[in-house]
């Protein structure tokens, strides 16, 4: 089972560096000029996605002004300066869509990280300006009864990186 995991997981990596390179670009286009700027950005994980919040706020890896939007007031004091980074599970997450369409609402730019399932739809990417799929349609691992280990928080945390990594050399140009 680890061996088949570990396949589709390089995989699933592989094709985030080939399908969506332009897009990483693209996200950390966004964020630098909001560190740079005066703009503030915000992260919001939904469901196990908070594992990246977390991550990306109090990891060795954060962002300058980067804030939870979970944190007290931070739903009211996000303005058209500001970009939210909204992670989910999946695009058609109903709680990601409310998110996104409340930032988009007060003038933010929205980037969404999921995973898009086609027969599921993607509402909450509707909602963003930037979307990012993370590949992961289900679980990767059959079982005699069903598929396990659905490595959406993994593979979010290798696209934040990739974001990370591309954002610091924004800047250390722009600074340099």
């Amino acid at each position: 089972m680890l061996s088949i995991y570990m396949t589709q997981v390089q995989g699933l990596m592989q094709t985030l560096k080939d399908e969506q390179d332009e897009t990483i670009e693209d996200a950390s286009r966004l964020i630098a000029q909001r560190i740079v700027g005066d703009g503030s950005v915000f992260i919001h994980g939904i469901d196990q996605m908070e594992a990246i919040e977390t991550y990306a706020i109090q990891g060795e890896q954060t962002l300058n002004s980067m804030e939870s939007l979970r944190q007290k007031d931070h739903f009211t004091n996000v303005c058209e300066l500001d970009l939210v980074y909204v992670f989910s599970p999946f695009a058609n997450d109903e709680k990601a869509r409310e998110v996104a369409s409340f930032a988009k609402k007060q003038g933010a730019h929205v980037i969404g990280i999921a995973s898009v399932a086609p027969e599921q739809g993607q509402q909450f990417f509707d909602e963003c300006d930037l979307t990012l799929d993370l590949g992961v349609k289900h679980a990767l691992v059959p079982t005699e009864n069903k598929r396990i280990g659905a490595p959406h928080v993994p593979m979010a945390s290798i696209a934040y990186d990739c974001i990370y990594l591309t954002v610091t050399e924004m800047i250390e140009e722009f600074t340099g």
